[in-house]
This record gives structure tokens, C-alpha cells and sequence, in this order.
């Protein structure tokens, strides 16, 4: 059985990292459903507070009393195995709310979000996902390094010594102190002029060099930031791309940076499903074969992301590619990015708080019509680390969907830059689109 949209979606954040927005999903759809185990179980990966994990893992217990990872997990919870953090502000919600304030996420607007469908128009003829079918959506990041949000060991700069500091006067400044007899007139025949001393010449000539290398530097400045502002504008291009290799499919292939990391297995019909990313732990593959169950192993791939300690990865970039027939059980004719545009556009989601783009357009690929989606979501304020202490993020999503003869060719890209430390690498990825070719 299908999962709900509100579940594949808050399971999909709770991956970015984006634990604040998955709790806002979870909690307006737990208003309607208080009595899904699956909601309450990731919504004991939404929250961090020790006790709400307890509360959420008892109210799955209490739904499902034979719920094997819920009743463990609560027996091996310990407080200290949870790193603290600022607020579970969309778990608990405060009963002095201003009056003029209003939550989008509460059980009433859920009761209209919770009349959505698939995007209409997302790849003719079908505008609905297949039944059973895991979707674009239900891949998973696989495990990052432990606490994604860690603190970061601060460093102090070490303090410069003070060996120069001399503790007597420089120069011959003492000995200039002491008086001294008069000059003999003999000593300078009358009518000889003194030497010219060369001190204000050498002391014009070394001001003139610094003044000649600080005008260089400005101007190596300043080119450099005019070719960096040109290359990004795409008036030139300076940088290029990097290295690139060819994956070679059954019936497709397309280019990919060389040092990335790739993998090819074949679906439940016999057909290959190929995946692409700049590090192995993000090719998800595995979960359009069906050898993965997103939610059965959500606590094993999850639990050291958020209860760990280490740095998350400054930029993810993971592609999925397959050509298969619209009744396979890896393909789904909605588009995530079109799905994200529609929730954040139509229900005015997150708008005070992230800058989004969307775009939409038919592309030519490899002399086939296709159907091209886009969506990123920027953070714009500062919520994310008003939330867990990192900084904002960059979140973008491609589809791509191209239909020929009983066969459908669909990519899809999701790529995150965490505290946008990175540029989402567009270029590329537009590359990796325009290189598709069928054999």
C-alpha cells in the first residue's frame, strides 16, 4: 500500500536534515491521524528532546503494541545520548500565542492539504502515482557522518610572543642623549658646502614602490572579482566543468564528473535503474530496486545522523536514472519538484521564511520531446539556524521525463548544500541532462 504525501514528505526532510519542517508536516498530519503508527514513529525523528522522542515512541507502542524497533529504541534510550537543542517549538505548542498570529500547521488547514493530489499536467497521459509504487521521493540520503548539526570545536588563535619588544632605546638614541663638545670650525675650510644627504631621496623611492604595489594589488583585485562576477553571470566561461565520464545503461547513457561515485542494478521488471552521486553514500539505487523498506530501516540509517557527533557533508548531489515502462514498480510520474512547488506555492508553505524558484518547460533530449521540472527552496532567514546553530541551506530538485514508444526515460536529481557553505553545482547538472542519449 501506497504511503500517504505527508509521510513520504516529512521522511524526505527528516533525510535533508530539515527536521523543523518535518515536524510541522507531521504534526498537522497527526491531527487528522493520531492513530498512525508510521506518523508517530517519524515524528520521533522530527523531535530531539529526550522526552518527546519517549512520548512519540510510547504513542506508537500504544498504536502498535508489537512494534519491535519502537520498543527497543525506547528501551536503550539514555538522556545523555542526545545531543540538546534549542526547542521542539513545532511539538510542543505554546498556549500564549498572539492573537494575531496564525499556524499554518494547524488541524484545520490540514484539512484542506489534505484533500491534494498529484499535480495535474506533471507527464501526460497519467497525472496519478501508481499504487505500491515507492515514488521519486523515497530514496534515502543513507548515513552521513554522525550529528549532522554537532558543534563544531572551537579554536583559539595563538597570541605572538613579545621576543621582539627590545628593552633598551634603538638606534644610538642614548648615546645622542649625552651632550657633546662644539664642532672645530678648522675641520671645514669656509665656503665648502656639505654633502647632500640621500635620505629624503631613498625614503621618496620607497613610497613610490609601495604606492606602485598596492595599485597592482587592487588591480588583480579587482579583475579577479570581474571574471568571477562574469563567469557566474555566464557572459564567459572561465572555470569549465570538471572531468567528465559516460555511464553506459542498457538502453541510455550519460555523462557524470569522474570522481563521483556510481552504481547500475535492474528492477523488479528486468530493467536497469542507475544512479550517480559525489559520494557512495548518497547513490540510493537500492530504493527503486525494492531492497530497501524506507520506514522499516529508518532507524537504523537515522539514528547516528542525529544522536552522532560529526560535521554533515557541505554539499549532497544524488542522480537516479531509469527507462522503463510507466506499470514499474521504480517509476512515478510525479514530479517532486512539481509536488514541492504546489505545496510551498498553493498553500503559501514556508514563504516567510525560504526563497523559492520553480520552472517548468519542455526539453529536447537527444532529438525526443521530454518534460523538464525545477525546484529549489534557499533559506532566507535564518531559520534553520535559529533551529540547530548551522546556518541556513540550499535545497534544488530536477525531474526530468522523457516518454518514447512503451517506455518512459525518467531522472531525477536532488542536491543540498548545508549552511549554502557550497553553490549547487547547476552546471553540471544541466550538463548531466543535455548529455542523455538513447542507444
Amino acid at each position: 500500500m501506497a504511503k500517504s504525501p505527508e509521510l513520504v514528505q516529512a521522511y524526505e526532510l527528516i533525510k535533508a536534515g530539515r527536521r523543523d519542517q518535518a515536524g510541522q508536516i507531521l504534526k498537522a498530519y497527526l491531527a487528522n491521524h493520531p492513530h498512525d503508527a508510521d506518523g508517530w514513529w517519524l515524528m520521533a525523528h522530527s523531535v530531539t528532546k529526550p522526552e518527546n522522542v519517549q512520548k512519540c515512541l510510547e504513542r506508537v507502542l500504544l498504536i502498535d503494541p508489537n512494534h519491535a524497533r519502537a520498543k527497543a529504541k525506547l528501551e536503550r534510550m539514555q538522556p545523555a545520548a542526545v545531543p540538546a537543542e534549542p526547542d521542539d517549538a513545532f511539538f510542543a505548542v505554546s498556549s500564549a500565542q498572539p492573537a494575531r498570529t496564525v499556524d499554518p500547521f494547524t488541524a484545520q488547514a490540514v484539512s484542506e492539504v489534505d484533500s491534494f493530489t498529484t499535480p495535474p499536467g506533471i507527464r501526460p497521459p497519467s497525472a496519478e502515482p501508481i499504487p505500491g509504487v515507492s515514488g521519486p521521493f523515497t530514496e534515502s540520503w543513507g548515513s552521513f557522518d554522525s550529528d549532522p548539526f554537532g558543534s563544531r570545536a572551537s579554536q583559539t588563535a595563538s597570541q605572538p610572543g613579545l621576543a621582539f619588544v627590545q628593552d633598551r632605546p634603538a638606534g644610538n638614541a642614548a648615546s645622542d642623549a649625552r651632550p657633546k663638545p662644539p664642532r672645530p670650525k678648522s675641520r671645514m675650510p669656509s665656503g665648502v658646502p656639505l654633502e647632500p644627504t640621500a635620505a629624503p631621496k631613498k625614503q621618496a623611492d620607497i613610497e613610490m614602490v609601495i604606492g606602485v604595489a598596492v595599485i597592482a594589488i587592487a588591480l588583480v583585485v579587482l579583475c579577479g572579482v570581474g571574471l568571477f562576477f562574469a563567469d557566474r553571470q555566464g557572459w564567459i566561461q572561465i572555470w569549465g566543468l570538471p572531468p567528465m565520464k559516460e555511464l553506459q545503461a542498457t538502453s541510455f547513457s550519460f555523462e557524470y564528473p569522474k570522481e563521483w561515485e556510481v552504481l547500475c542494478k535492474n528492477e523488479q521488471m528486468g530493467n536497469q535503474v542507475c544512479g550517480a552521486a559525489n559520494d557512495a553514500r548518497f547513490i540510493q539505487v537500492d530504493y527503486y530496486t525494492g531492497e530497501v523498506d524506507y520506514l522499516g530501516d529508518l532507524s537504523d540509517a537515522l539514528t547516528i545522523d542525529f544522536f552522532g557527533a560529526s560535521d554533515p557533508p557541505d554539499l549532497v548531489v544524488s542522480v537516479i536514472a531509469m527507462d522503463v515502462p510507466e506499470n514499474s514498480p521504480a517509476y512515478s510520474d510525479t514530479s517532486m519538484a512539481a509536488m514541492m512547488n504546489e505545496w510551498t506555492g498553493e498553500y503559501n508553505l514556508y514563504t516567510d521564511t525560504y526563497k523559492t524558484k520553480y520552472d517548468k518547460r519542455e526539453i529536447t533530449v537527444d532529438g525526443q520531446k521530454g518534460y523538464y521540472y525545477f525546484f529549489s527552496m534557499e533559506d532566507k532567514a535564518g531559520a534553520l539556524g535559529d533551529l540547530i546553530g548551522v546556518g541556513g541551506g540550499y535545497w534544488a530538485l530536477y525531474d526530468v521525463y522523457v516518454p518514447h514508444g512503451d517506455k518512459t526515460f525518467w531522472m531525477t536529481v536532488q542536491t543540498y548544500s548545508y549552511d549554502s557553505s557550497e553553490d549547487i553545482p547547476d552546471d553540471i547538472i544541466q550538463h548531466i541532462i543535455e548529455s542523455i542519449q538513447w542507444k
